[in-house]
């Protein structure tokens, strides 16, 4: 029976002289969730516990690059060339046998880094802070989503393959995301601040 990316959790008990001992065994979807999820937590408690003039110092703008509506080429090749290469690291890294963990530890580091901003995006913004924190993912974010989640599925798949016309496909992605991240966001950000 095929059951790869379905949850097992294997719960042993084992009697441990005084003490009753669980082992619990995670698969690969579920250490990248537990991860991100356990990133959140820490995020959110490191921003909470800083002074709110470290707090009200931190730029609440941090997702985009692009900044400013009519950002020209020299941006959009800037994105892509830096979203690209990150790609090109999480990609070559999946092709390793630590390509797992380092995913593993990319979902803590982007659960953590999430949670840092809307506690800011909260702080500076009030109540509308998560919704402000929302439009700085738009319209690009899915497009990168897309993109890491695919690495970090193969990085979990072993043995390792190329996965070349994937790649292509990934890179087309990645061209996208900096083109809506260069000329979409600015927009959607212009029209948002408008009404909020």
């Amino acid at each position: 029976m095929h059951t790869e990316g379905l949850p097992r959790i294997n719960l042993q008990k084992r009697d441990q002289g005084m003490f009753l001992v669980r082992r619990i065994r995670m698969t690969y979807q579920d250490s990248l969730l537990a991860a991100f999820l356990t990133g959140i937590a820490v995020g959110t408690a490191v921003a909470n516990l800083s002074s709110n003039e470290m707090k009200a110092g931190l730029s609440a703008f941090p997702f985009s690059a692009a900044g400013e509506p009519g950002g020209g080429g020299g941006i959009f090749w800037y994105l892509f060339r830096c979203r690209g290469a990150a790609m090109a690291i999480g990609w070559l890294a999946g092709l390793t046998s630590w390509g797992a963990v380092c995913f593993v530890a990319a979902a803590g580091y982007i659960g953590m880094a999430m949670a840092v901003e809307i506690s800011v995006f909260t702080f500076q913004k009030g109540i509308a802070g998560p919704l402000w924190f929302g439009l700085t993912l738009l319209p690009h974010f899915p497009l990168y989503a897309v993109c890491w989640a695919a690495l970090a599925v193969w990085a979990g798949k072993r043995p390792a393959k190329l996965r070349l016309p994937a790649l292509a496909c990934l890179t087309a992605a990645a061209l996208a995301g900096a083109a809506a991240e260069t000329w979409g966001f600015p927009a959607l950000w212009g029209l948002a601040s408008k009404f909020l």
